[in-house]
């Protein structure tokens, strides 16, 4: 399955990958201190498991909202000139 050329662009899937990263970040850092804040008032098996869900929103989210706000601030770029010359065999 080949990709939208303009989804295939190189700035717009590293933004995803950065995005990507800070979802999973906020994953862990989530889920980690959730489960020591939920542990105490609910016990060891819903606890955890509560904070694991929050965390998967949570990631989720931030994932994504990043994701969007990357890509959106490089729509602007794109119509700027080139940060290297064109490649020479490509035809205009």
């Amino acid at each position: 399955m080949a990709l939208h050329p303009r989804r295939a662009h190189p700035d717009v899937i590293a933004a995803w990958a950065v995005a990507t990263g800070v979802g999973l970040i906020v994953l862990v850092l989530a889920w980690n201190l959730g489960s020591r804040a939920t542990a105490i008032p609910w016990g060891s098996p819903i606890g955890p498991s509560l904070a694991l869900a929050g965390a998967i929103v949570a990631g989720g989210l931030a994932g994504a909202l990043t994701g969007r706000r990357l890509t959106r601030s490089l729509r602007g770029r794109r119509h700027e000139a080139p940060d290297r010359p064109p490649d020479p065999g490509h035809a205009r």
